[in-house]
């Protein structure tokens, strides 16, 4: 491979925002974690939740997605669904261990005005193929998220189609993200309910993680894909529509890590998106001290974009101003946000660290918040949440993994995001409501899964559930 080969765009560079978070204009939400988008049409965003690993009657992991609808006083278990493949107006039958819900992303894709929700189950058998996978949209209405198709996916091998899904419809033109194992398929409009699509590609890329916006500001969304681990890197690749090109496998843009999120915004208020990496994974270079326990990279943004001679900003907890200590596995970096929590035209970053340890609760897990800043060097003011947090309701736990994933969004329609952070091992979901200052812990309230009628270890995206 020839790594001089950082960038293959002259158009900015700009990588999506990941895990439902509060995203620029133009920019696709895609997320194995919580998206917000109003799906009933009361004007008021409601959140989505992946539950892969919930069981359907006696299937086990057959997978579900968890709706809270919003209203002014937030969300809460009270007003809620929950949808899987034997709901009414689902397509499909539920089978244990497909992980319906691996994946989701929401956007107008048939524009009557509604959010539909896309949804990924990467290991469904398909057309007579193990673990092909299928993609879902769940078309919105006044009445919520009650039916939907499948979109058309090739069973032509174990490609676990669904593994992240991205959807927009940038400018009225809808289009539809899927990453697999070994290849992408992307959809573009226009998407009928009776299951038409325009057009279908297959891109011959691995995407774990993929995403959609506009790079270049010219109204169409360009596609950000993030490969599989790739051994001598620490993590995969990031391509940028590789559709466009016939070899994408010779565009090598910039290397990210294996499991962590790209999210954008304007770290630094100067009116060019950065771009923010999360890097969870232990180093592969022996004696690599700086990097254990995770790390992010910010790749900030100019009227040029992001040229190959670019030096990310790289910041782990041993960084000047970051509260805590690297440690090996903490997976700091496994989850990242970017958003501007506090208003000040600086987007904060968000990153969750589920390994951390809390005292002697291993992998209780917790969040680092770093205040945006009008410099290359942000660190400053940087401050921690755990469960540990006066506000934050519960106790830190061996295992509870805070911070496994991350979510802001207005979803009070105050003009004050709201944090969301889940923890995958305790299987819970945590509110932090905007404040004049950003989200304050004061007011959190804790959404459990025992509360929406699932069991600790069904909720959120996550690690530990094997394919069939």
């Amino acid at each position: 491979m020839h790594m001089r080969r950082m960038i293959r765009l002259s158009a900015p560079l700009i990588v999506a925002a990941a895990i439902g978070t509060v995203l620029p204009a133009g920019v696709a939400q895609a997320a194995t974690g919580p998206v917000a988008s109003d799906f009933n049409g009361d004007g008021y965003r409601d959140v989505a939740i992946p539950a892969p690993h919930a069981a359907v009657g006696n299937l086990s992991a057959a997978g579900a997605v968890v709706v809270l609808y919003g209203s002014a006083s937030g969300v809460s278990a009270s007003r809620r669904a929950v949808i899987t493949q034997n709901s009414p107006g689902v397509p499909g039958t539920a089978a244990a261990w497909d992980r319906f819900g691996s994946s989701v992303s929401a956007a107008d894709l048939d524009g009557d005005g509604f959010s539909d929700l896309v949804v990924g189950t990467p290991w469904e058998d398909w057309d007579g193929y193990r673990n092909a996978g299928t993609v879902t949209v769940l078309w919105g209405s006044k009445s919520g998220l009650t039916s939907g198709i499948n979109l058309y996916t090739p069973g032509s091998g174990e490609h676990a189609y669904g593994e992240d899904v991205a959807a927009t419809s940038l400018g009225g033109k809808p289009v539809v993200l899927v990453g697999g194992k070994d290849s992408l398929l992307r959809y573009t409009g226009p998407f009928r309910r009776t299951g038409q699509v325009g057009n279908r590609q297959v891109v011959e890329v691995s995407g774990r993680q993929v995403t959609l916006g506009d790079l270049n500001k010219d109204g169409t969304a360009e596609s950000v894909v993030v490969t599989g681990h790739v051994q001598g890197l620490g993590g995969g690749l990031v391509y940028v529509d590789p559709h466009k090109t016939s070899d994408p496998a010779n565009d090598l843009p910039m290397s990210a890590a294996r499991g962590g999120m790209p999210a954008i915004g304007d770290v630094n208020g100067d009116g060019h998106n950065d771009v923010v990496l999360g890097h969870p994974s232990e180093p592969e270079t022996a004696g690599d001290t700086a990097n254990i326990g995770g790390r992010i990279s910010i790749w900030y943004g100019s009227a040029q974009g992001i040229g190959v001679s670019t030096t990310p900003v790289q910041l782990s907890q041993s960084s000047a101003g970051i509260p805590g200590v690297n440690e090996k596995g903490d997976r700091f970096g496994s989850s990242v946000a970017v958003a501007d929590l506090d208003r000040d035209g600086k987007a904060e970053i968000i990153i969750g660290a589920p390994g951390e340890d809390i005292a002697e609760a291993t992998d209780a897990g917790s969040v680092t918040v770093i205040p945006g800043i009008a410099s290359h060097k942000p660190g400053a003011g940087a401050y921690n949440l755990t469960q540990g947090t006066p506000g934050i309701p519960g106790t830190s736990a061996t295992g509870d993994q805070f911070g496994s994933t991350l979510s802001a969004a207005d979803v009070t329609k105050d003009g004050r995001p709201e944090l969301f952070i889940g923890a995958v091992g305790q299987g819970a979901l945590w509110s932090l409501p905007g404040g004049a200052h950003g989200p304050t812990p004061s007011g959190s309230t804790l959404i459990s899964a025992d509360s929406v009628g699932l069991k600790a270890g069904e909720w959120f995206s996550g690690e530990g559930v094997p394919a069939k």
